[in-house]
């Protein structure tokens, strides 16, 4: 029988149906960003800090709007995907986080954080500049506003 692949379908190929996902008995919570472990499976080595302080700031002024997902080993946490979140939340001084508790073994962890990160496709130039126009023009905001909202420098927003 030929294996499908999981790429292109984000975390929800992990996960599989609903069946799947039911025997992988996640539960949502908070959790201290003390008891929370990098992944040994991150595929991603370098993390841009401007991008972590504009996160970060994000963070502090509208919360982690997804949870990060984790698994429970022992006592303690380990990252499956959302490092970035944890890095910027830690930095905003936030001393817990969402979580979502997957009940994951190692290779269904591997696979995790290679689709998280291999997935992730971020706006291109054209897409952000039409977002922030909508915005502006949406909510008769200043730019030094909309840059304060999202944690971007303002310049971002004007050019």
């Amino acid at each position: 029988m030929e294996k499908k692949s999981r790429l292109g379908r984000g975390l929800d190929a992990l996960l599989g149906s609903d069946d799947a996902q039911a025997s992988l008995s996640s539960t949502q919570s908070h959790v201290s960003v003390e008891v929370i472990e990098q992944s040994p499976f991150q595929p991603r080595k370098g993390f841009d800090e401007d991008e972590l302080s504009a996160l970060s700031a994000s963070i502090k002024t509208h919360g982690i709007l997804q949870p990060l997902v984790v698994r429970q080993v022992g006592d303690r946490f380990q990252l499956v995907a959302g490092e970035r979140r944890l890095r910027a939340a830690r930095a905003a001084g936030l001393s817990s986080v969402p979580v979502t508790v997957v009940n994951f073994n190692d290779q269904q962890a591997l696979e995790a954080a290679l689709i998280e990160n291999i997935q992730r496709s971020d706006l291109n130039p054209i897409e952000k500049a039409m977002g922030f126009k909508d915005y502006l023009d949406r909510y008769q905001m200043t730019h030094e506003h909309l840059a304060t909202r999202l944690g971007m420098a303002r310049p971002t927003i004007t050019n």
